[in-house]
């Protein structure tokens, strides 16, 4: 069993919390259990990242999800307990794996806009006192930081003019990453 117990067993509290934020969302720490998560950690950390830059919206490396993940991502137990958090039947998910150094960030911009949905994002970083926090802003001075942490799942359901981007990796970072998996749950 891949999921932690804890969160097997509480799946309607894990519901009641992820709906009664204005923007739906719930981040669940320990989300795997330790010999699951250490495996996956150990895939994530081999995966060879390719850099992805544009100036103006986004720099960051970034690969395909490893196999181990991929597979509990579109297993049945996994794809039953996400649907009964969100409350709707969830067909697929798709996602990538990123790492972000100093200096890496994405912005917001009009050009590439969030289509309304429901995102995923898994950490794998022990240290975050470094930026890369994701954000969802409505562009109007609202916005929702995701607390993310090691061997986390959060889940945002967002609408329309939502727009998400990660902060600024600052000097902190050092030579230290972070790294995640996201995408949408569809």
């Amino acid at each position: 069993m891949e999921i932690n117990p804890l969160y097997l067993q509480s799946v309607f509290e894990a519901k009641k919390a992820f709906m009664s934020n204005t923007m739906p969302s719930i981040t669940m720490r320990d989300f795997f259990d330790k010999k699951f998560y250490s495996l996956i950690k150990k895939k994530m950390n081999s995966l060879k990242f390719k850099r992805a830059y544009n100036k103006m919206k986004f720099s960051y490396s970034v690969s395909d999800i490893p196999q181990e993940l991929k597979a509990f991502l579109k297993s049945p137990e996994f794809l039953s307990f996400a649907s009964s958090i969100v409350g709707k039947n969830i067909k697929s998910i798709e996602g990538k794996a990123y790492c972000m150094t100093w200096k890496d960030y994405t912005l917001i911009n009009d050009e590439t806009p969030e289509k309304p949905g429901i995102d995923f994002i898994i950490d794998f970083t022990n240290d975050s006192g470094f930026g890369g926090e994701v954000v969802y802003a409505d562009g109007k001075g609202s916005y929702s930081l995701i607390q993310m942490a090691e061997n986390s799942l959060s889940i945002v359901k967002h609408g329309k003019n939502i727009h998400r981007f990660m902060h600024y990796l600052n000097h902190y970072a050092k030579n230290k990453k972070r790294m995640l998996v996201a995408g949408k749950i569809l």
